[in-house]
């Protein structure tokens, strides 16, 4: 494989190990810049056939890729889900509740 392109597999793997590190942290921000630029990347992979680019090596790379961003997705809605759950637990405490709970 060409200097390049391993470098670049190199330099997709470490940006799929943040963004799933940033799941880890719960930071959002981070999580969506890294996909981001996760994307990016991969989109720069030359064609597996060329001179020194291997299928197996790409194939690889973009498996790992594509399985962080799974990852992220999946933890996003699941993120979503919990927060619609929360806002709605508050919505039915503050009618339970009313104004009684303010006055003290």
């Amino acid at each position: 494989m060409g200097d390049d392109v391993q470098a670049l597999c190199i330099g997709i793997a470490a940006m799929a190990g943040a963004l799933r590190g940033a799941m880890e942290r719960g930071d959002i921000g981070a999580l969506i810049a890294r996909e981001a630029e996760l994307r990016a990347m991969a989109g720069q992979l030359p064609v597996p056939g060329q001179p020194g680019v291997t299928s197996g090596q790409v194939l690889g790379v973009l498996v790992e890729a594509l399985s962080a961003v799974r990852a992220a997705e999946a933890w996003l809605e699941a993120r979503r889900a919990r927060d619609k759950a929360d806002a709605r637990q508050t919505e039915r405490l503050r009618l339970a509740y009313g104004d009684g709970g303010r006055r003290f």
